[in-house]
């Protein structure tokens, strides 16, 4: 409830076959994908939504 949903998404199938020992990606794209997530998620962090105001009419 009143959550934010970003734009970009990035699934990542059998995670723990996808970094090395060092915790970096072994697939170039697939970081490239995660770090555009993560700028997303930075950008959206920072946006102050209108408040919800309730409007009704008798």
């Amino acid at each position: 409830m009143h959550g934010w949903t970003l734009p970009h998404q990035v699934g990542i199938r059998n995670a723990s076959d996808q970094f090395d020992s060092e915790g970096e990606f072994l697939d170039a794209k697939l970081e490239k994908r995660v770090r555009k997530l993560g700028r997303q998620a930075v950008e959206y962090a920072f946006i102050d939504p209108e408040p919800i105001t309730e409007h009704t009419t008798q």
